[in-house]
């Protein structure tokens, strides 16, 4: 039980700095900008 406790905050703590990270350096503007224009070329419209 303790091992798994011990992964599952180790994963979390992993989690939050990479999204800290991400967040600092607005890769979320290039996220969706890439995420747009994938939805465009879906779509027909791009």
């Amino acid at each position: 039980m303790k091992g798994r406790r011990a992964a599952s905050l180790a994963t979390a703590a992993a989690a939050l700095g990479l999204l800290a990270v991400g967040l600092l350096r607005a890769e979320f503007r290039e996220t969706l900008s890439n995420a747009v224009l994938i939805c465009l070329s879906c779509i027909g419209i791009g």
